[in-house]
């Protein structure tokens, strides 16, 4: 039998209820099948597609505007410019309603930056919910400070900044749990942390500015 052409595709796969992922390598394409290095084969669409080297799309690096068109949830793609995808660069705050922010799953991006003339906007993590900052992290060019609620529970809502995300001007929350992690070198920038007795700023995973584990 003539054995499959070898050929290096790009995909974008939109599975029912889930996210959309995209898929790239070298794959062999039979018929309505994709076949990717260990000849994991998955029909484009059925429900289940199992293959090495899926990434969600909004890894791709796409920056996006805050519209709130849909509902309160940072984590639902057409709330943003950048629909259907959530942003995983930059996300823009401009002045979009609604200014209190809730999260549905766990979602990273490089930098949240606030406008000038933007409100105060409040984002709350709830418990098995995270928000990572990997690039600039916090930007407000605005005269309100950004609130960050983490709200623990059965599982700490956590805000993490890594790279040399900054903190900026926020105003970080913990209660009943909830995390503010800082690895790399990230900083606290200027922000104010109001955290009860169980909950945790935690900045022993930082490198320092010169390697050495210092704060400054």
């Amino acid at each position: 039998a003539r054995r499959p052409r070898l050929r290096k595709v790009s995909l974008l796969i939109d599975l029912p209820g889930s996210a959309v992922f995209y898929a790239w390598g070298h794959m062999k394409i039979i018929g309505e099948c994709v076949v990717l290095r260990r000849e994991v084969c998955g029909l484009l669409a059925a429900s289940a597609f199992t293959v090495a080297g899926v990434f969600p799309a909004s890894a791709i690096g796409t920056d996006g505007t805050w519209t709130g068109a849909t509902n309160s949830d940072f984590t639902v793609g057409t709330n943003w410019t950048s629909t259907p995808f959530v942003p995983s660069g930059t996300g823009t705050f401009a002045g979009a309603s609604p200014t209190s922010i809730t999260f549905g799953d766990t979602v990273s991006l490089q930098t949240l930056q606030f406008n000038a003339g933007a409100p105060a906007y409040t984002f709350t993590l709830s418990s098995f919910q995270s928000l990572g900052l990997t690039g600039s992290g916090i930007i407000d060019n605005s005269s309100q400070a950004p609130t960050f609620n983490l709200v623990g529970g059965a599982s700490a809502a956590t805000l993490n900044f890594s790279g040399s995300a900054s903190a900026g001007d926020a105003i970080i929350n913990a209660t009943t749990g909830g995390k503010a992690v800082f690895t790399g070198n990230s900083t606290g920038g200027t922000a104010a942390f109001t955290v009860d007795a169980t909950s945790t700023i935690d900045f022993s995973g930082r490198t320092g500015p010169l390697g050495d584990k210092k704060l400054t």
